[in-house]
């Protein structure tokens, strides 16, 4: 996909998260994330996508920062993960 295409997507789900003048969450990164995802998918093509987002998951999620409570090992499921824990993930495994 090039990059006009990509943007243009962008752009569409940009402003279908803004009505009425509010944002919901940063439609940004939808870009990011799967800039993030492709980078991360071309160095390690034998993960499977479910694979590689739990374990971007796992090691973008820190029981002591987002949920101090939950006993150790404690880990939400994917449902639940904001997706700035996912992007954190994915960035992490990029450096792997």
């Amino acid at each position: 996909m090039d990059d006009d295409t990509l943007n243009g997507i962008v752009k569409r789900i940009n402003d279908a998260f803004t009505r009425n003048g509010t944002r919901h969450r940063d439609p940004e990164r939808i870009g990011r994330i799967l800039v993030l995802i492709g980078e991360v998918w071309m160095k390690n093509p034998d993960l499977r996508l479910g694979q590689m987002i739990e374990n971007a998951k796992a090691l973008g999620y820190d029981r002591r920062i987002h949920n101090p409570k939950q006993p150790v090992g404690y880990m939400p499921d994917i449902f639940s993960v904001e997706d700035t824990i996912i992007e954190a993930g994915l960035k992490e495994l990029l450096k792997r």
